[in-house]
């Protein structure tokens, strides 16, 4: 009688062989919303041997925690430091690591104010391949494949409604009567909503409301976006400008009596966008993350997160996601082009800084 021992092993062998080959091409499988967004497994193996990622935000820390706890479930083999930084303290430092080429950050979000710079050195990654990249509108990435948005934002008129009237602020002559004075603030802020009506209005009509509106003596605060909404809130003035609804209406909630407006006209929406920095030391622990962040799941735990509105097309524009639904409710939501936004920045900078400094 023949021995089978060794056709037995054989089979158990090969039995254990498939078996580890069919966990390692599982371990190899992300995919976001439902399984219907896979990653390439070459950038999951790639991410795998990284094993880290760096991030640099504006998002407060406790509300990273919740948007990238879901992703960590997913992927617990890349480790994630993330910093959270004013505009100008996080581009600084990323410019000021890459000239000196020594680059840490792989992902660095708010980066409108950023672009010509990252862009004239050459800074920025290419990220057209992300599996999202095709879904997203011309207005919300970089049609090089440079940059995409991570969210939209509203930039308006914060206000105390126990001082002020909505009706005080209703059309854009009402933000530059001499009469406000210490009771109107802004925040040194040229790169957010002044920049976009310097590009929609013209540099003629930009001018002169900006002139006029450094004329009525008021309050010139240098801390960052957040904090002057606090600010606001605290009684440190009357009206605010320019400030994010989504930030008024956490402190709304919060039983500040504060409200957020947009004057006359149309409503301009603020995407917000991120990069891969090139030569970033974790590219595919970056494409990982940005595939998440982009997905529709992402989106929406970044909205349950920070309250913060999706870009992803099946979420973009639906009123649930909207902080002040009210105000924008039958108004044109107008998206000046970002090549225009980004030609009219320097000249809205430069004026800007000469009427600030009062010259």
């Amino acid at each position: 009688m023949l021995d089978s021992r060794p056709a037995r092993l054989g089979i158990v062998v090969a039995c254990c062989v498939l078996g580890l080959s069919l966990v390692a091409a599982q371990g190899q499988e992300v995919a976001f919303d439902g399984g219907a967004l896979k990653v390439a497994p070459e950038v999951v193996q790639g991410a795998k041997k990284e094993g880290k990622v760096v991030v640099r935000g504006s998002m407060r820390p406790k509300d990273w925690q919740k948007f990238i706890a879901p992703f960590k479930e997913k992927v617990p083999f890349v480790e994630i430091e993330y910093t959270s930084a004013p505009f100008r303290r996080r581009v600084q430092k990323t410019v000021t690591e890459f000239r000196a080429g020594r680059v840490s950050a792989d992902i660095v979000t708010g980066i409108m104010g950023a672009i010509p710079e990252f862009s004239k050195l050459d800074m920025l990654g290419n990220i057209a391949d992300l599996p999202t990249y095709a879904m997203y509108g011309p207005h919300l990435k970089d049609k090089d494949g440079r940059w995409i948005a991570r969210q939209t934002l509203f930039w308006g008129v914060g206000y105390r409604t126990d001082r002020v009237k909505k009706e005080e602020v209703r059309t854009w002559d009402d933000l530059i009567k001499p009469e406000w004075g210490q009771r109107l603030a802004t925040a040194n802020k040229p790169h957010l909503l002044p920049h976009i009506l310097w590009a929609d209005w013209g540099p003629e009509k930009a001018k002169a409301w900006l002139k006029n509106f450094f004329a009525t003596g008021l309050q010139l605060r240098k801390e960052g976006s957040g904090a002057v909404a606090n600010l606001l809130a605290a009684g440190e003035y009357d009206v605010l400008f320019t400030v994010h609804g989504r930030a008024i209406r956490r402190l709304a909630d919060k039983g500040s009596p504060v409200a957020w407006t947009f004057p006359e006209g149309p409503v301009y929406q603020y995407p917000s966008y991120m990069c891969a920095i090139k030569q970033g030391p974790n590219p595919n622990a970056a494409r990982l993350l940005l595939t998440y962040w982009t997905s529709r799941e992402g989106q929406l735990n970044q909205f349950k997160a920070d309250g913060t509105l999706p870009v992803h097309p099946d979420l973009l524009g639906k009123p649930k996601f909207v902080s002040w639904p009210d105000e924008l409710a039958g108004r044109e939501l107008a998206v000046v082009p970002i090549d225009k936004r980004l030609g009219a920045l320097p000249a809205t900078r430069k004026f800007w800084k000469q009427q600030w400094l009062g010259q």
